[in-house]
């Protein structure tokens, strides 16, 4: 998979509730809307004994554009999870794009997606496609990291 530019930007959360924790989120995409690089986030939710929930949505900034990953599974965390339609929203600026199958997207979606019990996560995915043209090509393929800072 070939590595997203990287574009510099002050890591800027969205949402800040005072008390929160806060994630690191560390985003490298291709396709698209290529983005490399990282924001901080303070998604709130119901914190475990380490400070950090099990996040299922993760919102910032990063440079000039705005990002908003939705997590809809209902996987259990601590058990990676392969991606099915439905399962998340990647949000850039006014681009939404979800998981998808090859009967409503030139290619279907393939990833992963493991939310750990301290709060960290992984997702992994190649050829999300965008929800108002899913004829769009290039899809959007990457990662997205976080780690909570408790």
């Amino acid at each position: 998979m070939p590595t997203a530019p990287t574009i510099a930007s002050t890591p800027t959360g969205v949402g800040v509730t005072p008390g929160s924790p806060s994630y690191t989120v560390t985003v490298a995409l291709t396709g698209k809307d290529q983005l490399g690089g990282t924001f901080a986030a303070h998604p709130g939710g119901n914190p475990s004994s380490n400070g950090c929930a099990v996040v299922s949505e993760l919102s910032g900034t990063l440079g000039a554009n705005r990002i908003d990953l939705q997590i809809n599974t209902s996987a259990p965390a601590g058990q990676p999870a392969v991606l099915s339609p439905g399962d998340l929203n990647l949000i850039i600026d006014a681009d939404n794009w979800g998981v998808g199958s090859s009967a409503n997207a030139p290619q279907g979606t393939t990833g992963t997606l493991e939310r750990r019990p301290d709060g960290s996560g992984s997702l992994t995915f190649a050829n999300l496609y965008l929800q108002s043209n899913p004829a769009q090509e290039p899809q959007e393929s990457g990662t997205v990291r976080w780690t909570c800072e408790g």
